[in-house]
């Protein structure tokens, strides 16, 4: 603390840099501007598990079909942004039209893997056409996707 008046004494002479400290000590007090992120509601997912969900009940020996599908993330998107310059400062602000964020870029949820029940999950061959279904829509993994049979 005494290093502290001692550093202000010696800057009393030169009240600019001491305005200049003041400053630049009070800009660390203040926090940043969160920068926005637009996030999906989840209507991809269950879009992407009905569609799946149909084009595998188009399988021969598939019969009914359920889906349930896993992400790993929930996708983002990268907000329009705009930039106005001086001399002193950049500034830069989220675009946003009727109340929602403008995107520059949609990233989607990443597909984790998939769990499908149907009434032909007992055969090996309709295994194999679902398993190689699924990784072609999806994206996921093969040991990621598991099949079973539908009870009843």
């Amino acid at each position: 603390m005494d290093s502290i008046k001692s550093l202000f004494e010696k800057l009393k002479n030169n009240k600019l840099i001491l305005i200049i400290l003041i400053i630049g000590v009070a800009f660390l007090f203040i926090p940043a501007e969160k920068e926005e992120k637009a996030s999906y509601d989840g209507s991809y997912e269950k879009e992407l598990s009905e569609k799946t969900e149909e084009i595998l009940g188009k399988i021969e020996g598939a019969g009914r079909v359920k889906v349930m599908l896993s992400f790993y993330d929930k996708g983002t998107g990268i907000p329009v942004t705009d930039k106005t310059e001086n001399r002193e400062s950049v500034n830069e602000k989220t675009v946003s039209a009727s109340g929602k964020v403008v995107l520059l870029k949609e990233m989607y949820p990443s597909v984790r893997g998939a769990v499908v029940v149907c009434d032909g999950g007992e055969s090996e061959r309709v295994k194999n056409d679902i398993s190689e279904a699924v990784a072609a829509l999806t994206g996921a993994p093969f040991h990621n996707i598991k099949i079973f049979k539908m009870e009843g």
